[in-house]
């Protein structure tokens, strides 16, 4: 990807506080949604546990793919050197749908067998990881530094549609089957863990040669 590194001519970590503060807000409101409505004896608190088991793996599947979108920010900023005016735009934006992801993750906790609150959870991952793909297009252009390898940044590139690409996948299997959409959507947040661990040691080399 050609382009002319300028550097950010504003500090980031102003930035980069406020994308953490949101991402923790985000993640804490995920629990709220798990709530015992009624009193409950003793010998039924077992079966009323046992009710709610599709609930508790939505909020684990909701709160891991919000650490996951937390965790290749987090990575993926350490290569970029200061911001500007649409890094700081591309990075707004995304946050407007993070906020949103205890809402429609709620929607399809409470709704599993509907095909359209399954995908209204991916789409709403989907349009985060298509920010993130046009942020990172445009911090390689301009605020990655020119000595940072190619080879890394392109991986890191794919990586990013890719993440794009099973999120949408996701949500067109959402209305083949329900199932099979939350099944994809649990299915990319080990992967994506995965990835990015491969990438650590690469993206740490390329901070300490900057």
């Amino acid at each position: 990807m050609k382009g002319r590194f300028t550097g950010g001519s504003l500090d980031k970590a102003r930035l980069d506080t406020l994308v953490d503060a949101v991402y923790a807000i985000a993640l804490t409101l995920l629990v709220l949604d798990l709530k015992v409505f009624r009193v409950v004896l003793p010998a039924a608190m077992p079966g009323v546990l046992e009710s709610m088991l599709p609930e508790i793996g939505i909020y684990a599947i909701a709160f891991s793919t919000i650490a996951l979108l937390w965790v290749c920010h987090h990575y993926y900023s350490t290569l970029v050197v200061g911001t500007d005016f649409t890094h700081v735009m591309l990075n707004l934006s995304p946050l407007l749908f993070v906020s949103l992801v205890p809402f429609t993750a709620a929607a399809m906790g409470n709704n599993t067998d509907s095909s359209w609150a399954v995908a209204v959870f991916t789409l709403n991952v989907a349009v985060i990881c298509f920010l993130y793909v046009l942020n990172w297009a445009h911090c390689r252009r301009r605020l990655v530094p020119a000595e940072v390898d190619r080879g890394l940044l392109d991986t890191m590139s794919a990586n990013a549609w890719y993440s794009l690409a099973g999120e949408i996948l996701a949500t067109v299997l959402a209305f083949v089957s329900p199932v099979l959409g939350i099944a994809v959507a649990a299915v990319m947040v080990p992967t994506g863990f995965a990835a990015m661990a491969r990438l650590e040691p690469r993206i740490m080399e390329a901070v300490k040669e900057r």
